[in-house]
């Protein structure tokens, strides 16, 4: 089960309210001290409840900075506390805020236009598209570049020196969607940004970052690289152990080699700078019309569903619209940054223990905190007239296409069913079932949630289902995992008792010289199928067990024992070229039975039907 599974799964589980109705509030003074006090009590009670080793919390408004807190510690051993204005965190996915704020400064500027095509501005390399496909600026800044998802094969040993140009020459990913069609957050195109920065401004990207963002928001101990001077400050990422009930310090020993989307550390004081930067016009950063596209939706699937703006994701809750950035470290680092252009107000949340589950659940606390009185809306059902031409296999649009983690992220794929209230969403995997609720025609409201979900449909058939900014599409049969887990079971158990058979009828024939017509026969017809066979057996079966045991590792580049491992498919496909070669020039010679030619025939198909299948895996190959 990886990320794809766990991003709807954190949406879901995280609230237990539906949509507000009421206006959006501004804060005054008087009533930031009376939140200041809420919050302050609230996160020192999280603390110990949800095992925090240390969280920094920064409210502002569009006064600026209203108040800052640090609970816990970023150094358990050496018990030293969390500070809001010193303590740095690793921000993960925030990173791409940082990124795009600087494209857009260069949009400012002048140096071109939101629907420029930025083909047109890449020297080093270039991307393929087709004729009718226009990759801009705009589809990079609102997450729906359509490049395909690659992060295996992106992590690095810490403290690597990475060139965008270089690095991305080599590894940029496909486009697999049309540019402006569909949301995935993708890193690789965060990192695209980093170079279209860095090739449009004739600056190294990291200084670009420095003197546009860092210093000119007024942000203290940030960047991309730290000095030796600040990464005493850098909070250690623990684990809370439930069985001792200690903390157990996490360690990354590798970094992404998309820095620009994930690499970037703050304290809490200076992402609230930023995000202060970012709610108003305060002549630091972005003028107010560039905000305005900054707070305004930019797509959306549905006018019922929350979408994207530039570089931000809507988020619906207790009658706020909300935009939010999150993201999540391999040292355990868990950051949040949201905005409220209508109230005028945000705040960010750095932690060094938890999950995004974690902080989604703080946000609604912080929500409740801030408007405990306001009134919640009870889901307005209505009667679902569709039938059960809705169900069916879905899979997020986002999954990758060309490289290995197609393979895992199918374990994903969610059922749909429909019930005669709504609908019901489950994935094979996990026992928890998902039930949305008809709220509208083709609209659907996830109980307790304030997710909504509606389908596109095309020609009365459900093309895709859409879950705020989540798009999910709808699988003919033949692409479903449950299809090609059968199919690779029944072709294994073929092997199997072929590999089976040729024993028994050697050990039944051993009396005789030769099972066939002559030791050629043998050895060609049927020995050599075997052989075929068990090098098939054998690659699924140490592929499995080499991704049970070193999943992680596929984030690196493709180890000796893993090299080996895809080598295997390779010999069999050329044993099986060679066997049908040998196939035709039996038939010919008329030197094979009928019986034996059907038993050639149908493991010969079964080598071809085993091959197309993992060739639609990417397992044909180094495609990591």
């Amino acid at each position: 089960m990886n990320k794809y599974i766990a991003i709807l799964l954190i949406l879901i589980m995280s609230f237990n309210i539906a949509y507000a109705e009421d206006s959006f509030h501004q804060f005054n003074s008087f009533e930031v001290e009376v939140v200041e006090e809420r919050i302050d009590t609230l996160l020192t009670n999280s603390i110990t409840q949800d095992n925090i080793s240390g969280l920094a919390f920064s409210f502002f408004t569009d006064e600026g900075i209203a108040f800052s807190y640090g609970y816990g510690y970023q150094d358990i051993e050496k018990q030293i506390q969390v500070d809001p204005t010193q303590t740095i965190f690793e921000v993960s996915s925030i990173s791409s805020i940082v990124t795009l704020s600087g494209l857009l400064k260069l949009y400012e500027q002048g140096y071109f236009e939101l629907n420029d095509d930025i083909t047109d501005y890449l020297t080093n390399f270039q991307i393929k598209t087709k004729e009718d496909q226009e990759f801009t600026f705009k589809s990079l800044l609102t997450h729906t570049s359509g490049l395909d998802r690659k992060e295996f094969g992106s992590k690095l040993p810490k403290g690597s020196r990475i060139f965008l140009d270089v690095y991305l020459n080599n590894n940029m990913p496909k486009l697999v969607n049309n540019p402006g069609e569909i949301i995935s957050y993708n890193e690789a195109a965060i990192a695209l940004a980093a170079l279209l920065i860095q090739e449009i401004s004739g600056v190294p990207y990291e200084d670009y970052i420095l003197n546009n963002i860092i210093r000119s928001v007024g942000m203290q101990s940030s960047g991309f690289i730290l000095d030796n001077i600040f990464t005493d400050n850098l909070a250690k990422g623990y684990e809370f152990d439930s069985d001792s009930g200690d903390y157990r310090e996490i360690i990354a020993e590798y970094e992404s080699a998309y820095y620009p989307a994930l690499g970037f550390k703050s304290t809490s004081h200076s992402m609230a700078m930023l995000g202060y930067s970012l709610l108003v016009d305060n002549g630091r950063l972005l003028n107010s019309d560039t905000l305005n596209m900054v707070h305004s939706t930019q797509f959306s699937y549905h006018k019922e569903l929350a979408g994207v703006t530039l570089g931000f994701f809507e988020h619906y809750e207790r009658g706020e619209r909300l935009l939010i950035s999150n993201g999540s470290s391999d040292s355990s680092h868990t950051s949040l940054l949201v905005i409220s252009p209508e109230s005028n107000f945000g705040f960010f949340i750095g932690a060094n223990s938890g999950d995004n589950e974690l902080l989604m659940n703080l946000l609604s606390k912080i929500l409740n905190a801030l408007y405990p009185n306001r009134r919640i809306a009870a889901i307005k059902r209505v009667s679902d007239s569709h039938g059960s031409y809705l169900e069916g296999t879905y899979q997020y649009l986002g999954s990758p296409r060309n490289n290995l983690e197609k393979l895992f992220s199918a374990f994903d794929q969610l059922e749909v069913k429909v019930v005669e209230d709504g609908i019901i969403l489950s994935n094979m995997f996990l026992d928890k079932e998902i039930k949305a609720i008809a709220i509208g025609d083709l609209l659907y409201q996830i109980e307790e949630t304030p997710y909504r979900i509606t389908f596109n449909m095309e020609d009365d058939n459900p093309e895709a289902f859409y879950l705020d900014s989540l798009a999910y599409e709808n699988l003919p049969v033949y692409k479903t995992l449950t299809f090609h887990i059968l199919a690779m079971g029944l072709i294994l158990l073929i092997f199997l008792f072929f590999i089976i058979g040729v024993i028994f009828a050697k050990v039944k024939s051993s009396n005789k010289r030769y099972m066939f017509t002559t030791r050629e026969s043998n050895v060609e017809v049927f020995y050599l199928p075997v052989i075929i066979a068990a090098i098939n057996i054998l690659f699924i079966v140490s592929f499995g067990v080499y991704s049970y045991l070193n999943y992680s590792e596929f984030y690196l580049s493709i180890g000796t024992i893993l090299r080996i491992i895809l080598t295997l498919p390779i010999i069999g496909i050329l044993l099986t070229l060679y066997a049908v070669i040998k196939l035709i020039k039996h038939i010919r010679n008329k030197r094979l039975k009928t019986s034996n030619k059907v038993v050639y025939f149908l493991i010969t198909v079964s080598f071809i039907a085993y091959f197309i299948l993992l060739y639609y895996w990417n397992l044909i190959g180094y495609r990591i």
